[in-house]
């Protein structure tokens, strides 16, 4: 239902509408900076969407990876999803993520504010699960909201 892809900043304006929606005050020009700093070779981030069938953009999240210590850890942070019907975002979501982690042969994941452009930020400390034998860390700064949004 959902295929995760890297976002692009020549696509950056059609991920605003579910980024402004989650954090009204950011703006257009700060978020395509944001999305094109996130797209250099050099970036230590990157941003990927959840798209439907139609190219909507339901979901995204920047990831990188600390490879700090013998096994690396997924650092992630949740920008923004659409609160859809049924749990298949949150599933699409999960996987993407468990994918991303295999990939890159990291065995926690670490869910965290999102300060990319405005430090406004906050995840859900129930929103993931722990998959596949990770280690599933949050931050000690995330607030609980309850439901992922």
């Amino acid at each position: 239902m959902f295929t995760a892809r890297g976002l692009k900043a020549a696509e950056a304006h059609l991920a605003y509408p579910l980024v402004s929606c989650r954090y009204p005050t950011l703006s257009l020009g700060l978020w395509t900076n944001y999305v094109r700093a996130a797209e250099r070779d050099d970036a230590a981030e990157r941003l990927i969407c959840l798209v439907d069938r139609r190219d909507r953009r339901h979901a995204i999240f920047a990831y990188g990876v600390d490879r700090s210590q013998h096994r690396g850890m997924l650092r992630v942070a949740h920008i923004a999803t659409f609160q859809l019907v049924g749990d298949a975002i949150h599933r699409a979501l999960h996987q993407t993520l468990e994918d991303i982690a295999r990939a890159h042969d990291c065995r926690e994941v670490v869910i965290e504010t999102w300060t990319g452009c405005d430090d406004v930020a906050s995840v859900s400390r129930g929103c993931m699960p722990r998959v596949a034998g990770r280690v599933l860390t949050l931050d000690t700064s995330v607030e609980h909201v309850g439901t992922l949004n």
